[in-house]
């Protein structure tokens, strides 16, 4: 009972509520063995997607591993919006949250855009760069 007025709450505030703090709170479900409620994920690709204009490269990438933790595929449209955020801005995505990604887009079995993988794979190559020893 209690989680479901949490989640109840949540839905409630979704559109108010940071994508970080959002990846938070899915997350957090998940480690309690929790799924979301559908309103609740539903809520949170309808809040995110009319934000993802103010969405950074953590946001977006974080908000992209918590779906795929939850085995949780996001519409189209969502994917579509964090695939452009994530492209938008590739140069700040870390090593570990390219892996990250990678991971994420294995676990939904996504079907990323050509333009996007490229993307993805030229930052790949620059963090590897980076890792390498020399």
């Amino acid at each position: 009972k209690t989680l479901d007025g949490f989640q109840r709450r949540a839905v409630a505030l979704a559109a108010s509520t940071k994508p970080s703090e959002k990846t938070t709170i899915l997350s957090s479900l998940d480690r309690m063995g929790v799924t979301p409620s559908r309103d609740l994920i539903t809520a949170y690709e309808a809040a995110t997607n009319r934000a993802i204009s103010s969405l950074d490269s953590d946001d977006a990438s974080e908000l992209l591993w918590a779906l795929a933790r939850l085995g949780h595929r996001p519409s189209n449209s969502l994917f579509a919006a964090l695939e452009e955020a994530l492209a938008t801005h590739i140069n700040h995505i870390s090593s570990d949250d390219v892996a990250g990604v990678w991971w994420a887009l294995a676990r939904i079995k996504a079907e990323p855009s050509v333009g996007f993988l490229r993307i993805l794979e030229q930052r790949t190559f620059e963090v590897q760069k980076v890792l390498l020893p020399r």
